[in-house]
């Protein structure tokens, strides 16, 4: 199995991991033993939202990991669910690797600081959120970076862990 690894600014590998083969992905990875469900309408009291642009981090085959569409999505969906403004009640657990300059409701540049993104860090959120929900409450889980299909689907976390089942 192949994992990706970090590189620091001397070409080193700081997580010491060794990597053997490598990691091929399809355009689209349907769900495990997926079935469609009824959704129920109403407004999203909880968003977890995961944007990992992996800066820095290459396959073990030497290729970047880098994304920018999650740079672009972060910024497009704090817009969209109006993070930050005054009269907006949803709790919002938001997981970045980069900064972000974004307006705020009255205009002014507001500096969001990028976040740990580490496989502990967002499993402990995703506990926290779920303990938290009462009946009714709408969670919104968004993830944009990479993800890995074999064995096991998962994601790949802003360390390099792999995230994956039940949390």
């Amino acid at each position: 199995m192949s994992f990706p690894h970090r590189i620091d600014e001397n070409g080193a590998n700081p997580l010491g991991r060794s990597y053997r083969e490598e990691i091929h992905f399809t355009p689209v990875t349907p769900l495990v033993n997926s079935k469609p469900k009824s959704v129920s309408t109403g407004p999203i009291t909880h968003i977890i939202m995961i944007c990992l642009s992996y800066p820095g981090m290459f396959w073990n085959f030497d290729t970047s990991m880098t994304l920018n569409g999650p740079k672009r999505d972060l910024f497009l969906l704090l817009d969209h669910f109006k993070h930050g403004e005054p009269d907006n009640s949803i709790k919002f657990a938001l997981f970045h690797d980069f900064d972000l300059l974004r307006p705020d409701s009255d205009g002014q540049l507001r500096h969001i600081r990028k976040t740990d993104t580490s496989k502990a860090a967002i499993t402990n959120a995703i506990k926290n959120t779920m303990q938290s929900v009462a009946p009714g409450d709408k969670v919104l889980f968004y993830f944009g970076g990479h993800a890995i299909e074999k064995p096991d689907q998962a994601i790949v976390a802003g360390d390099g862990e792999l995230i994956s089942g039940s949390v």
